[in-house]
């Protein structure tokens, strides 16, 4: 087993290098990666291959990002996928919240890159993702998202409605 993993790291740190530069961790830690984010659906919807040898449809807890076809949605997407595509990846459930969606099929989690790299408090703090106010992280995420809207950055620019479509 501990061959397998130092195989998936290894190919995570070729991955790291080989997908080039990323959105900067902001000021944290690095954590210690349980999977590896393969593919960006949405602003806040990923794909990941767990280590546990299983993929998984990752929801990001704590925010809201425009989608595709909404008010800066492709913004979103564009920003996730220079964040998270091929990036080795820490997803947290939260303790006091359920770990999947109602339907089973996609996982509900706190979405951390092996930098340290918030993906909810920095969506927010980019402006492609309003803040869902539950969660461990809730208060950094609001407060990302108030410095987005004093800056009026993305969806708090004058001239988006996100969330009045």
């Amino acid at each position: 087993m501990r061959s397998i993993i130092r195989v998936v790291v290894g190919f995570c740190a070729v991955a790291a290098i080989v997908a080039g530069p990323t959105i900067p961790a902001a000021s944290a830690q690095p954590v210690t990666p349980n999977g590896l984010t393969t593919q960006v659906v949405s602003g806040d919807t990923f794909t990941t291959f767990s280590f546990q040898r299983a993929w998984v449809h990752v929801r990001v807890f704590g925010i809201d990002a425009a989608q595709p076809g909404q008010c800066f949605g492709n913004e979103a997407t564009a920003f996730a996928a220079a964040a998270m595509t091929w990036q080795p990846t820490l997803l947290e459930a939260d303790p006091r919240w359920p770990s999947a969606d109602p339907t089973g099929v996609t996982t509900l989690a706190h979405v951390i890159r092996w930098d340290g790299f918030n993906y909810a408090v920095e969506a927010a703090r980019a402006g492609i993702a309003r803040a869902v106010y539950v969660g461990q992280f809730k208060d950094e995420v609001r407060a990302a998202e108030q410095e987005a809207k004093d800056a009026q950055r993305g969806i708090w620019s004058a001239n988006c409605n996100f969330g009045q479509e």
